[in-house]
């Protein structure tokens, strides 16, 4: 049977560890639902661009990449494609962060 951890304080407040009996483990969370808003800021993805940096420029702090990532449908963080927009939702118009 898996065992679960919860994380109240934690950006992923709403996910857990699954640990298997393997000591395989995964994270499981609910992914943010957005749909996009006329104050949203929208970024073109240039070379070098990352996840963490976009998130540095719109928020001041490179922890809410993964905000940037579930919004825009971004499954892998680490590849990002050159020339595509991105969505940058205002923090305040999402619930529960």
């Amino acid at each position: 049977m898996p065992e679960y951890f919860e994380f109240p304080d934690s950006p992923f407040k709403q996910a857990n560890i699954i640990t298997f009996p393997d000591g395989y483990s995964i994270l499981h969370r609910e992914k943010i639902i957005h749909t996009a808003q006329v104050d949203d800021h929208y970024h073109l993805v240039t070379e070098f661009d990352t996840l963490g940096a976009i998130s540095f420029k719109f928020y001041g702090t490179s922890k809410y990449w993964w905000i940037i990532a579930d919004v825009n449908g971004i499954d892998h963080p680490l590849i990002l494609e050159t020339g595509n927009t991105l969505i940058i939702p205002k923090l305040n118009n999402l619930n529960g962060i």
